[in-house]
Formats: structure tokens, C-alpha cells, sequence
């Protein structure tokens, strides 16, 4: 049985980079971050990041990208692909390696909070408006769920 699940289901995983470019139209998308940090692609008509991924295949052939960094994708797999944990999608082009620097398999969980709190910070400068909207919507979403 592979030790990596997607909701209680066994999944195939091949370790790599996703050349992931940024996107636009929505300012907030986490890798926009990724994106804006790299300096490959900075004279380009759009910014791009290489960033750690899995490919995760499901038994029924299904396939999707997960990003990687910190090991945030393989501390949700190892952890039996759950809603609870989280998961950041990708949609560029995967690129398998099996480089320690891309083939990350375990979880650096004070790296990844140290990296979304860069992430939020820059959204706030970048992004103003769209970070407070997104901020209003969060309060909402936590005081409707209060016990």
C-alpha cells in the first residue's frame, strides 16, 4: 500500500518543479509570491517561479499538482490527503527530479510559516486592497464558526 493518500486513498507520487508564471488577474493567488520573489523571468512579460511540487496520480488515472515547499504537499499525503491539511494547487508545467532540492519528503513546518508570513506581508504591501478585502471576508468566515 503506498504510504501517501489522497482522502483516505492510496496515490502514486513522482517528486519535481512546476514552472509556475504568475497570474494577473487575481493578485492574492499564493504562488504570485513565488512568482514576484523569483528573479528568473523578472524581463519577461510575465514573472515565473520554479517551485518544489508532487504529482499525485490516483488510482483511477486522475491526476493533479501539489506545491511542495517546506514539504507542505508531503505533510498533507502522509497525513491521509485530508481537508484539514493544507495544500496549495498548482497549474504549470511539472517537471520530475529526483534533486534533494526538488524532491522534498519531509516537513519543515517553522520554515512554511516563516514563508507564509512573507507571503501575507507582501500581499499587504502589493496588494492592498485585495488583501484588506480578503482580510474582511476572513473575520466573517471565522466569527460565523465561532462556538
Amino acid at each position: 500500500m503506498s504510504k501517501y493518500q489522497w482522502q483516505g486513498e492510496p496515490v502514486q507520487v513522482e517528486f519535481g518543479y512546476v514552472n509556475q508564471k504568475e497570474n494577473l488577474d487575481k493578485p492574492l493567488y499564493w504562488y504570485n509570491y513565488e512568482c514576484a520573489m523569483n528573479k528568473v523571468g523578472a524581463e519577461w512579460k510575465h514573472k515565473f517561479a520554479l517551485i518544489p511540487a508532487c504529482k499525485v496520480t490516483s488510482s483511477n488515472g486522475s491526476m493533479f499538482l501539489l506545491a511542495n515547499m517546506s514539504g507542505i504537499g508531503v505533510h498533507k499525503l502522509l497525513n491521509g490527503g485530508w481537508p484539514n491539511y493544507a495544500h496549495f494547487s498548482l497549474d504549470g508545467e511539472f517537471h520530475q527530479s529526483d534533486e534533494r532540492m526538488w524532491a522534498i519528503k519531509s516537513f519543515n513546518e517553522d520554515e512554511y510559516s516563516e514563508r507564509e508570513s512573507k507571503r501575507r506581508n507582501w500581499q499587504k504591501i502589493h496588494c492592498p486592497v485585495e488583501f484588506e478585502r480578503s482580510e474582511k471576508l476572513r473575520e466573517a468566515f471565522k466569527t460565523m464558526h465561532r462556538p
